[in-house]
């Protein structure tokens, strides 16, 4: 069995969704709003921003995560659209994995390797694109599960996406 998550870029708390059948993953990712999300995201003051707008699915028998976050390329979505960052950890011990600038269809790759329960493959993936693995990263971090406070992850993409809001509204640093 499998539990899920929403991060609403305009809501404190994430959202508990629970229970997902492992054959919904895919179709939940490919329905979730995401142009929408992140439209909210661009529009709403730098104050009520909370999260970029994600998705994590959980193997609750092994505890292995993936969290799928969507940021914007630049304040205009009609003309660049947005990227994805995948976030996968195996289980409370393992070391994780992240990509960045992942598109829809790569993040779509990752997340069926999730769902089929091909973890070799995945963690395969992340190391045949270069990325390393993270270790030593606190539990309360790593899991949006249980969290009183937004993953490290999702607070740094939060700040990356500010500062190129910013420096695109041309905002100056002086």
């Amino acid at each position: 069995m499998y539990r899920w998550t929403v991060c609403d870029p305009l809501k404190e708390d994430i959202i508990d969704k629970g229970e997902i059948d492992r054959d919904e993953i895919l179709e939940t990712f490919h329905t979730f709003p995401w142009e929408e999300m992140m439209q909210k995201q661009i529009n709403a003051a730098d104050g009520d921003i909370y999260y970029s707008p994600s998705l994590e699915f959980e193997n609750t028998t092994n505890k292995n995560s993936i969290v799928i976050s969507a940021i914007p390329n630049s304040n205009d979505l009609q003309k660049d659209g947005y990227v994805f960052y995948i976030f996968y950890r195996e289980n409370t011990d393992a070391p994780s994995f992240e990509k960045i600038d992942q598109t829809f269809e790569d993040a779509e790759k990752f997340l069926k390797l999730f769902q089929r329960e091909h973890y070799k493959d995945l963690v395969n993936k992340f190391d045949q694109q270069g990325k390393k693995r993270k270790k030593d990263i606190p539990e309360n971090y790593i899991t949006l599960f249980g969290s009183e406070h937004a993953p490290v992850i999702i607070l740094i993409g939060f700040l990356v996406f500010f500062f190129i809001i910013l420096t695109l509204s041309g905002h100056r640093w002086d």
